[in-house]
């Protein structure tokens, strides 16, 4: 708690991206935001995607060569997506790669629906995936690896007295 009574909280141990979680008791705003650091990888190369269908609509920061979901993203089911990099010791060869999984997650229409993805997958290697829902107002982090998932609920207001994601903050550092 600095002297403006704002929580300070940063998930995500990757070099090339990370996230912050800010909480501010006095105002009841709460902000999440991710940074790409990535400049040396995508120069000027990367771009926004919008993709339009019948049913759901995302937007989704991608790096060339990638699918999207592999940094930070947003659909029209009031979802919010950031993912981190995460270099586990063991890599399973008949999981599924994590560009593919965030990929999935985008196209989820609730929290319940992208913790079903995750919960009967097996990934390849690891990620990180930060899903805040503005309806609820729910925040989680998800981190996973092969079968292995921890789960950190970053806050639901009503229910820990803590964080409500109210809006979430998509940025970029180069």
């Amino acid at each position: 708690l600095n002297e403006n009574k704002t929580t300070l909280t940063t998930v995500g141990k990757s070099k090339q991206c990370s996230d912050i979680f800010l909480h501010s008791p006095d105002t009841k705003v709460d902000v999440y935001g991710h940074n790409e650091d990535a400049r040396a990888i995508v120069g000027n190369t990367s771009y926004l995607l919008r993709v339009e269908s019948d049913d759901l609509t995302f937007t989704a920061f991608n790096y060339p060569g990638f699918l999207t979901g592999n940094a930070f993203g947003f659909n029209s089911a009031k979802l919010t997506f950031t993912c981190n990099a995460v270099s586990p010791r063991k890599i399973y060869l008949d999981g599924i790669p994590r560009n593919f999984i965030t990929l999935a997650a985008m196209d989820a229409t609730s929290m319940d629906k992208v913790l079903e993805l995750l919960k009967n997958t097996k990934l390849a290697s690891g990620f990180s995936l930060n899903v805040g829902d503005l309806k609820t107002g729910l925040l989680f982090n998800f981190e996973k690896n092969g079968w292995e998932m921890s789960i950190h609920e970053i806050g639901n207001s009503e229910k820990s007295g803590n964080y409500r994601c109210v809006f979430s903050l998509l940025f970029l550092f180069f």
